[in-house]
């Protein structure tokens, strides 16, 4: 390990978003909690992408979010990623990183083909594991979720040669953080278990009667009645939610509870899918298609829904579900691993079938209530990301004392 220098750590986050951008996912919520709760006595950087011509290419900006200072490198341009593209990001991003060279005490990795521009980079290497990647890879995760499902093995190949970089591992998703410690037993002390968390400084329930004012205001917004009982849906419309399971539970739903209004924000390569399987069910007054949209607007829809709704195949922990407790709102879900763990009959319902009718009874019953609030904020608590994103700057403090004191002995 490169033996850190005296003052503030620098932390260098790589990872292909541009934190303005509208790029909808979980990992670029994460990443932008290493921003913005980062403690002072770090110096922080991200190595990102723009998605539109606001910052030039190539060169260093000093940049803040929500108030916190950063440095930030776009090294390319790559438009609304929402949408899979015939050179995936990630090539793209990794290709733009060859022949630069940067120095720094840490360096975060969000995708690990980012290892393969950067290995002759100094510092300390720690890797994010965001998902199940044993589903992603596998038959049945859905022809777009994620490129290298049609080639596994070369994926599996490649992490195997890069894996070793890296001194910390990061898996949010439990049952994966055991295989990565059984596939690598040499590595298995580096390989440790961290939660995605919620941002606590923007997701947060309200009293009831402010909750029932932002529910009607939002009824007036979309011209529907203000005895709507709403039904919200965050994510990428991209085959891993199966958005098609989403619509059919709906229609069904729709057809018993006709104050029911499904909410979707997100966007995604199954777009124009999903409009059209809306239409044919008619479905179009009934449906709001918000598209992406930032956290604060996520946040109201959040205190403003009588049910938040997950039909992925498969999932990490996913963040939507965290942001939906820790607003006060329950969640119903297919079976996901990890929100099978967190989400409780006091707090939402797991479905275990993949089928509408059952998804759609699951809504029914938790429309037919008002949200059980207390419940909700009560599970997600423990995954407020203030604390754990300091608890990982805390280590890292730590570790870059010790290596300044006594040179990493």
């Amino acid at each position: 390990m490169l033996r850190a220098r005296p003052g503030r750590p620098v932390l260098t986050i790589l990872h292909p978003f541009d934190p303005w951008g509208s790029t909808v996912g979980g990992i670029h919520s994460v990443v932008r909690q290493f921003l913005k709760y980062a403690p002072a006595s770090f110096a922080v950087r991200l190595i990102g992408v723009r998605e539109r011509a606001a910052l030039a290419p190539g060169v260093w900006h000093e940049c803040a979010w929500e108030g916190r200072p950063f440095a930030f490198l776009p090294v390319c341009t790559i438009g609304d990623d929402n949408f899979r593209k015939p050179i995936p990001t990630a090539l793209r991003y990794t290709a733009a990183l060859a022949g630069r060279r940067v120095v720094s005490d840490f360096l975060h990795f969000h995708r690990i083909e980012t290892a393969l521009a950067t290995a002759t980079w100094p510092g300390e290497r720690t890797l994010f594991i965001h998902n199940d990647t044993d589903a992603q890879l596998s038959e049945g995760s859905g022809r777009s979720a994620v490129l290298w499902k049609r080639l596994p093995a070369a994926y599996r190949t490649l992490e195997k040669a890069l894996v070793g970089q890296f001194q910390t591992i990061y898996v949010c998703h439990r049952r994966t953080t055991e295989r990565y410690r059984l596939r690598y037993p040499d590595l298995a002390s580096r390989i440790l278990h961290l939660s995605n968390a919620f941002d606590d400084g923007i997701f947060a329930a309200k009293p009831a009667e402010r909750r029932h004012k932002t529910r009607t205001r939002l009824a007036l917004e979309l011209g529907l009645s203000p005895d709507t009982r709403f039904v919200l849906f965050v994510g990428r419309l991209h085959a891993q939610k199966d958005p098609l399971l989403l619509v059919a539970a709906f229609a069904r739903l729709a057809e018993r509870c006709p104050e029911a209004h499904l909410l979707i924000a997100g966007d995604g390569d199954l777009g124009e899918v999903v409009r059209l399987a809306i239409a044919a069910r008619r479905l179009t007054a009934r449906v709001s298609l918000l598209g992406a949209l930032p956290q604060a607007s996520l946040a109201r829809l959040y205190r403003a829904a009588h049910v938040s709704v997950l039909t992925s195949l498969y999932e990490g922990m996913p963040l939507c579900v965290l942001e939906s407790l820790a607003s006060g709102t329950p969640v119903v879900s297919t079976d996901c691993d990890e929100v099978s763990a967190l989400v409780g009959t006091d707090c939402g319902e797991i479905v275990p079938v993949r089928d509408p009718e059952r998804v759609a009874d699951a809504l029914a019953r938790q429309i037919a209530t008002e949200p059980p609030t207390a419940a909700c904020v009560r599970r997600a608590a423990p995954f407020a990301a203030r604390s754990r994103i300091e608890a990982v700057y805390g280590a890292m403090a730590e570790r870059h004392a010790r290596e300044v004191l006594y040179g990493g002995r």
